[in-house]
């Protein structure tokens, strides 16, 4: 049996190699988020602080990923995924180790921030790029087990959290990315092949790339403040309102240029539409994790800071 281009121009070992690179990136990016949220309820002790500010944390780095997926990932096809997918790699683990060193909740926050687009590098061309390194014969089962680190990310950082955050406090939350992130650098810049560039000429929809970014800050703003204020208020639904208006205008603009961000004739496809409805839900689920943390320790939190 002949070999297919695809398996000749990437050898076994070094398919694997990749793997081990790209996983450990999604490895730490999934771990990284249950195993923060794990220390939410610490975090409030420790740095002198509310839930209200403490959610920030969270936000800072979610809203970052949420509003630059789209235009990381295309511009990945426009100046090749393994350099900005390497760029994404160095700055995530340097940015677990400011968070790391954080002294107060302000500056972990805004360092959440800065890992957060370190992260959104990976998350948005790592999977793309394991589909470029195997072959279609192989692609399955390598999305498989991509799909495997994910769900084990998710899975037990609840655990090692808790583990680490008693050994350790809960700076080594942010720590332990540091060596991982160092190790994969290294094995991803040594086996993984240069990503093909787009063609010439291709342009960034830097119209598209602002109106989701404002859409998406709107609505993160506005759910932000209606738990303090109420949804009926004038800000929050201010916010809200803008961030609907920007969908609309989100949806107008990827229509009307010629290279946007998202090509919206894949909605098209019923079976594209009901795999993202279900990752959809998926992730609502998931959002769960960032209260149960706070659900036998909220009386404990609240007395200490009453009390302080």
């Amino acid at each position: 049996m002949h070999a297919t281009p695809d398996e000749v121009f990437t050898p076994a070992p070094r398919k694997w190699g990749a793997m081990l690179g790209i996983g450990l990136g999604v490895l730490m990016s999934t771990l990284d988020a249950s195993i923060v949220n794990i220390s939410l309820p610490t975090l409030v002790e420790e740095l002198h602080t509310t839930f209200a500010t403490v959610q920030w944390v969270i936000l800072s780095y979610t809203l970052v990923i949420a509003a630059m997926m789209l235009g990381v990932a295309r511009l990945g096809d426009m100046f090749g995924k393994k350099r900005i997918y390497m760029t994404g790699l160095a700055l995530f683990t340097f940015g677990s180790l400011l968070c790391g060193l954080s002294p107060t909740v302000g500056a972990l926050i805004a360092f959440r921030a800065v890992q957060g687009f370190g992260a959104v590098m990976m998350v948005a061309l790592g999977t793309a790029i394991i589909t470029e390194v195997f072959p279609a014969s192989e692609r399955g089962r390598a999305l498989g087990i991509i799909g495997s680190i994910v769900s084990i990310g998710i899975a037990s950082g609840p655990t090692i959290g808790g583990i680490m955050i008693s050994l350790a406090g809960w700076h080594s939350v942010f720590l332990v990315n540091v060596p991982l992130g160092i190790v994969a650098y290294l094995v991803v810049s040594r086996v993984v092949p240069p990503s093909a560039r787009g063609e010439p000429g291709q342009r960034f929809d830097f119209m598209g790339a602002a109106v989701l970014l404002a859409a998406l800050s709107a609505y993160t703003l506005g759910m932000t403040f209606g738990q303090d204020q109420g949804f009926g208020d004038g800000l929050p639904l201010t916010l809200l309102i803008g961030a609907a208006v920007g969908l609309v205008v989100f949806v107008f603009v990827e229509t009307h240029v010629a290279h946007p961000m998202v090509d919206l004739g894949m909605f098209r496809n019923v079976l594209f539409g009901v795999n993202l409805l279900m990752a959809f839900l998926m992730f609502i689920v998931l959002a769960g994790q960032f209260i149960f943390p706070f659900s036998s320790s909220w009386s404990r939190v609240t007395r200490r800071c009453r009390s302080a």
